[in-house]
């Protein structure tokens, strides 16, 4: 786990931030909350661009955070970090 999140798991603080900047997005009309696109996707060489398959995909943000400790992890044994 990355030393902030430790830091602040037990804090509302992240969340107290995000939704201020979400509600200041909104209240400058640069998001309307209606659809979101991401694009997150890596593409081979020479892959072709017209090929592709739409899909929705649902991920919990528990699930996203405990993927992103274990590359943290990962990374820091690599390199022979603290733990």
């Amino acid at each position: 786990m990355s030393l902030n999140r430790k830091r602040l798991q037990d804090s509302d603080v992240v969340q107290e931030i995000f939704d201020h900047v979400v509600f200041k997005a909104i209240e400058l009309r640069m998001v309307a909350g209606r659809v979101l696109i991401t694009d997150s996707t890596h593409h081979k060489a020479k892959a072709n661009k017209r090929k592709f398959i739409k899909q929705e995909v649902e991920k919990s943000v528990k699930t996203y955070l405990d993927d992103l400790d274990e590359a943290i992890q990962a990374d820091r044994e690599a390199h022979g970090k603290k733990l």
